[in-house]
């Protein structure tokens, strides 16, 4: 299994976006959760509602802000963000629902330029009143890229893997993540990127869909206290150990 570490802004924004504005819980700790919520732009309520409503947890690539990897700065995935064509973030959503566009999206589909506007306002409100947090999480990003690197050399990704959050696991050669849809899905040949999420103690954002590649995100450690581990089994790939 290849493995590799990529700290991804754009994945600790979702992670930030889920707690803080969504209702999703990802262990943000509570002053700057509130710090957070006051730095929010009015159009909040319109975003939040298509994002997370919970009878669907799908949400359209082209606004995910994990879409490419190493990835840009958040302000250049921002800027791409706001020139993304509004038609085709509604042929997105109909591709991606078969057609029937849930009814948390049809407002969307009503008026996709100002979603993508009020979208971006909202990513930037809450990325200007986190970046300082994100600088000083450096050291802690780059000693987790060297002990996920000393663990490959060392043949212990398993211990790396088994112990990612509360919320994930090992079984034998199975990855467990929480997901409210499980699924199990093959991860053939596809290299595994983990992603450190400088958000919260239970910090979970991941894709197991993609065709080049799968990516985890789960809490830096150091950046909160975890709290006792409780595994959640819930969606979980299949792969070679």
């Amino acid at each position: 299994m290849s493995v590799s570490v990529v700290p991804h802004a754009g994945a600790t924004l979702m992670s930030l976006l889920a707690d803080v504005l969504g209702e999703r819980p990802q262990g943000v700790p509570p002053h700057w959760r509130r710090a957070l919520r006051a730095s929010a732009p009015a159009v909040t309520a319109r975003v939040v509602g298509p994002l997370f409503t919970p009878a669907y947890s799908q949400v359209p690539d082209s606004v995910t802000m994990t879409g490419t990897f190493p990835g840009a700065g958040i302000e250049a995935m921002i800027e791409e963000l706001t020139e993304l064509p509004p038609d085709r973030l509604t042929a997105e959503l109909e591709s991606d629902f078969g057609g029937a566009v849930p009814a948390q999206w049809q407002p969307v589909v009503d008026d996709p330029r100002r979603f993508i506007a009020d979208y971006a306002a909202v990513l930037r409100g809450l990325w200007q009143a986190f970046a300082p947090v994100w600088r000083r999480a450096r050291p802690l990003l780059d000693r987790e890229t060297e002990r996920v690197g000393v663990a490959a050399v060392t043949g212990r990704l398993d211990a790396v893997l088994s112990g990612l959050s509360p919320r994930t696991g090992l079984d034998g050669t199975t990855m467990l993540l929480p997901d409210p849809n499980p699924v199990v899905a093959d991860l053939g040949h596809r290299p595994v990127t983990l992603v450190p999420l400088v958000s919260g103690s239970r910090a979970s954002v991941f894709s197991i869909d993609r065709d080049d590649l799968v990516w985890i995100g789960y809490p830096v450690a150091g950046c909160a206290v975890r709290p006792a581990r409780r595994r959640t089994t819930a969606r979980s790939w299949s792969g070679p150990g």
